[in-house]
């Protein structure tokens, strides 16, 4: 999974993994993983900023720190719309919403870089 890859290449770069690796708990999804931390079952965690709420700040039962970025690689997210689906309404509407100013102003606030 990217976040959980970046995290290790976070870790390994401020040579902190074989500190904490021993304590390691993964999720399946990201959503999972976030939640082990908000439920209390973690202490720390890695996740996407946009997991934290629409504010993008620290939420009542969780506080956040950005990893610098130079510390792993991009996570490269991508649309795509297949060739069975290339005249559904749906699909494109989609597309276009997702390629609107509108929606990249919502993943700027989230933390998404927009390209």
């Amino acid at each position: 999974a990217p976040y959980g890859r970046a995290s290790v290449e976070a870790l390994e770069a401020t040579k902190m993994l074989e500190q904490v690796e021993s304590k390691f708990v993964t999720g399946e999804s990201i959503g999972a993983a976030t939640t082990y931390v908000e439920s209390k079952n973690a202490e720390v965690g890695f996740t996407a900023l946009s997991m934290l709420g629409e504010s993008g700040i620290n939420t009542p039962t969780m506080s956040y720190v950005s990893i610098d970025e130079s510390l792993y690689k991009p996570i490269n997210q991508a649309l795509i719309v297949p060739n069975y689906g290339k005249d559904s309404k749906l699909a494109n509407d989609f597309k276009a919403y997702i390629l609107s100013d509108k929606a990249k102003e919502k993943f700027l606030k989230f933390g998404y870089s927009v390209e």
